[in-house]
């Protein structure tokens, strides 16, 4: 887990993009995201970043992403709501 990681959320269709830190635990939420396709990545300093392409949301539907880099687990969520 890393907490204070920088993530960031890019709707690729319209090339708009969302940031959030994570928490303590190092999870985070992105709520009430338009449906379609997206990029995440995840940076900070002292680890390496990871980035995830061609996640696709769909309205009201929770997503998840786990990820795994450098020296520690990151896990990730996201939500999509229809707008």
């Amino acid at each position: 887990m890393i907490a204070d990681a920088t993530v960031k959320l890019t709707n690729v269709g319209e090339n708009t993009s969302l940031e959030a830190v994570t928490d303590s635990n190092g999870d985070y939420a992105f709520r009430n995201t338009k449906a379609g396709r997206y990029t995440i990545s995840v940076s900070r300093t002292g680890f390496r970043s990871f980035t995830v392409t061609d996640i696709v949301l769909v309205a009201r539907e929770t997503s998840r992403v786990d990820a795994q880099r450098g020296h520690a687990a990151q896990s990730l969520a996201r939500n999509a709501a229809s707008n």
